[in-house]
């Protein structure tokens, strides 16, 4: 098993410095009496990776069941592709039987999953845009009715600006027509369909990724070993928080929550007991969670495999790891292994690792260029939803609003941080919102306090907010999250 090695992150780049000379003169002891280089030690943390030529050359290909499952969500031509891709390099394929399983019993979801997300985000898009209608048409006559009651001399139509209702929702319709056309160019862009779920002995797909496999799907565990294994991780690996798979623990029962485990430790038994002597694996997933990667702190993109995944495989087997996306493996393909992919190939791979776009916050971003007004429009109720999505968009587990009523609008949890958030517009009392946001995040408890307010702060209240511990935001803050240029309070 991994020891706790968590204090090695301090010294992730030693090279050129004194500190790195000295370790290159000063070597250790291992367990079987050879002499190792200290940092050669804990690859995970002081390990400079080898370059992505060694790992696509010479290395182990490891998909997994969301890989395999992908060849029924891209085109028929990136399909060709990736099979290609993984045909021309059979004799370094090989897929845990853990990762074979989840394809088996997932293969006949991925339809029916991609049509209701399909229509998920169309009705957000839809959603949105009304919204967005309603709210600029009712800030338009907010305006004239100020206008008629307080200069009632000058003369102003909204008509004359193309603020005219009609107008408003042509012009927002337009600005959203390349999400529409990009909507319906995904859905003709799939070949799928049910008849092809229906039998699996007449779906094209399975039979040519069955005839691609054959002989590369490793072994099951015998029903001891499964048993041992969720043991130790319900009561070793996710109290500890070692990855993979941590995260299913508060969404799973125990033996699903394992499951990743279980690939894991199939991975590293075929690189201890299986055939060819391989030191480099190329762990292919679209799943992109921080218990299998370290994300980017802006937009939590993957930017590699986490360190005690990299420490342990090394310690357990000597083998190292390199994890890539679907999009980062057909790269690697394509330019070390000379295979034909193209950039519309790519770019499908790609959407496999990543949401779909947030189009609420394309449209508040926009709204918020011509209206400074916008939030007091849509109200505390639609106001917390959209902070919400904000916060889920950057990464954060988002906790449901029912707690309003006691001084908080939400709970974001990230990085075992819990932030009590609050959320008002102009006009509120802020020194009662303050009370009772403190009040709540005592209460929950929570580690942070944040206050997102459409008005402008007092002096005071800024004042008084600091003395409480609340990080106060205002709407020029809010606009900044939207358009993602700052970071997100914690």
């Amino acid at each position: 098993m991994p020891c706790d090695l968590c204090l090695w992150g301090w010294f992730h780049d030693v090279e050129g410095s004194g500190f790195g000379q000295q370790l290159d003169r000063n070597t250790m002891t291992s367990v079987t009496g050879e002499r190792t280089e200290f940092r050669s030690m804990f690859p995970g943390w002081l390990g400079q990776q080898s370059i992505q030529d060694n790992y696509f050359k010479s290395g182990l290909f490891v998909p997994d069941a969301n890989i395999l499952l992908g060849c029924y969500r891209i085109g028929p031509a990136a399909r060709e592709q990736l099979l290609s891709t993984l045909e021309n390099h059979q004799d370094r394929l090989w897929v845990p039987h853990q990762s074979a399983l989840e394809f088996a019993r997932n293969r006949d979801k991925v339809l029916p999953d991609q049509k209701k997300r399909h229509s998920e985000t169309k009705k957000q898009v839809s959603d949105s845009l009304n919204k967005a209608i309603r709210a600029i048409s009712d800030a338009v006559e907010t305006l004239t009715d100020y206008r008629a009651k307080y200069l009632a001399e000058a003369e102003w139509h909204a008509a004359q600006h193309g603020l005219a209702k009609d107008d408003i929702k042509t012009r927002l319709t337009d600005m959203l027509s390349p999400v529409t056309d990009e909507l319906s160019a995904i859905q003709g862009g799939h070949d799928v369909t049910v008849r092809d779920f229906a039998d699996a002995s007449t779906d094209l797909i399975l039979a040519r990724l069955s005839t691609i496999l054959d002989g590369k799907v490793g072994p099951r565990y015998d029903a001891a070993r499964v048993r041992q294994i969720v043991q130790e991780t319900v009561e070793y690996r996710f109290p500890n928080q070692i990855p993979p798979g941590y995260r299913d623990a508060e969404n799973k029962n125990a033996l699903g929550a394992a499951g990743d485990v279980i690939l894991w430790y199939q991975v590293l038994d075929r690189l201890r007991y299986g055939e060819g002597d391989f030191t480099k694996v190329v762990w292919i997933t679209t799943d992109v969670k921080e218990d299998l990667w370290v994300l980017d702190d802006k937009d939590r993109h993957p930017v590699r495999a986490r360190p005690e995944l990299v420490q342990e495989m090394y310690d357990e087997t000597g083998a190292e790891l390199l994890m890539v996306t679907l999009h980062d493996f057909l790269t690697g393909a394509k330019t070390f292994l000379n295979a034909d992919i193209s950039d519309e190939t790519l770019e499908q791979a790609e959407g496999l690792s990543t949401a779909p776009p947030d189009n609420i916050g394309l449209l508040t971003h926009r709204l918020l260029q011509g209206l400074d007004n916008i939030f007091d429009r849509l109200g505390i109720d639609q106001l917390a939803t959209l902070v919400a999505r904000l916060y889920a968009r950057a990464g954060y587990e988002v906790a449901d609003l029912q707690v309003r009523e006691s001084g908080a609008d939400m709970v974001v949890h990230r990085g075992g941080q819990k932030t009590a958030i609050a959320v008002r517009t102009s006009g509120h009392n802020m020194h009662t919102a303050l009370a009772g946001l403190v009040v709540a995040a005592d209460a929950l408890p929570a580690t942070h306090k944040v206050m997102i307010y459409t008005g402008s702060y007092t002096p005071l209240e800024l004042k008084l907010g600091g003395s409480l511990g609340v990080e106060m935001r205002d709407l020029t803050d809010l606009a900044d999250l939207v358009d993602g240029q700052d970071e997100l309070p914690l």
